[in-house]
């Protein structure tokens, strides 16, 4: 055979017996790692998920001393979660309600309308009648249960609208509230000059315990929604807010215990320190500027205008807090009036 035969038969065969893909380390470590890096990210972005269910599950804790939020749920699909409708809080809107006689479960705890979560805590009875445009509703609480509080909203609408326009599920914006109801079996509102089919909204705060009424009835018959007029029948005397703040009355609506500490924007100043248990009240006084800040474990969680250049006063929330009461400088009382 020809040298140059040789060589090209020789080069064929040499050719045929090589693998069909070399094995590069370098390329499989590569392969690897980014392997690895995928399971990581994967593990991240998964712990990360839970830490937001976890965070979006925080209202489905109970407070402390036995006690819970209560909303009433509607039945035959006419209550609509919050949620349900881009609010941030679990609860229900009940409705449309035309002329009837109707019973609603209350649950306490029920964290994302989830009642398996909750506990049913009492009976929500309404009577409507669209002729004369009134409605009669009544809190009945089932036994080991009692009230601190209560709001209510009926309206046209599903949702109340804060002064601004807009809706809200907040309940210090409902128009109609008890508080103060020092365990109580059962509370109830009579509401007049609605018309036409009607949405309700039940809220209020239940605690483990023995009911102090012993039956007493509890019926606001005047239809205006604030708590028990003084006994001699007038209305306290309250103006808008005028000059500046000089007291407010606070409560926490957080689910946990924390430490609060509220300062004065302008100069730095601490006016409130104090670790506050859930749903605890508190006032502070004295001259405030043009805002307080409210810090929740050193984040910030909450502002009031305080210089009376935006609307202030009892049902105003932000945060985790809302405002019960307060005074102005040259106005005195700040009425309810000027939220709703």
């Amino acid at each position: 055979m020809k040298p140059k035969m040789y060589l090209l038969v020789l080069a064929a065969f040499l050719f045929s017996c090589q693998p069909d893909s070399i094995d590069d380390p370098l390329t499989s470590d590569l392969q690897n790692i980014t392997a690895k890096g995928g399971n990581a990210n994967l593990k991240n972005g998964n712990q990360k998920g839970n830490n937001e269910n976890n965070e979006e599950n925080n209202d489905d804790q109970s407070t402390s001393g036995g006690c819970n939020t209560i909303f009433a749920n509607g039945d035959d699909g006419n209550a609509t979660c919050f949620i349900d409708d881009g609010f941030r809080r679990w609860g229900w809107t009940i409705g449309p309600l035309s002329s009837g006689e109707y019973s609603f479960n209350i649950y306490g705890g029920a964290g994302q309308c989830d009642i398996e979560k909750g506990t049913l805590t009492g009976t929500l009875n309404l009577s409507y009648d669209e002729a004369s445009g009134t409605a009669t509703v009544e809190y009945l609480m089932e036994d080991g249960f009692v009230l601190k509080e209560t709001h209510l909203y009926i309206g046209n609408s599903p949702y109340p609208t804060s002064k601004n326009g807009k809706e809200t599920v907040a309940p210090g914006q409902y128009p109609y509230k008890h508080n103060d109801l020092n365990d109580l079996s059962r509370d109830s509102y009579t509401v007049e000059g609605l018309s036409g089919e009607i949405y309700l909204i039940a809220h209020g705060v239940a605690c483990e315990g023995e009911a102090t009424d012993q039956g007493d009835d509890n019926t606001d018959d005047d239809g205006n929604g604030g708590d028990t007029p003084p006994d001699d029948g007038e209305e306290p005397v309250c103006a808008s807010c005028q000059g500046s703040v000089d007291s407010l009355k606070l409560q926490y609506l957080g689910q946990t215990a924390a430490e609060a500490v509220i300062i004065q924007q302008s100069n730095g100043a601490v006016v409130f320190q104090q670790t506050l248990q859930p749903f605890e009240e508190f006032e502070i006084s004295g001259s405030f500027g043009e805002n307080i800040q409210i810090m929740i474990e050193n984040q910030l969680n909450a502002t009031f205008i305080t210089d009376c250049s935006q609307v202030i006063g009892p049902g105003v929330p932000d945060g985790s807090f809302v405002i019960i009461s307060g005074t102005s400088t040259e106005g005195g009382v700040l009425c309810i009036e000027d939220i709703f």
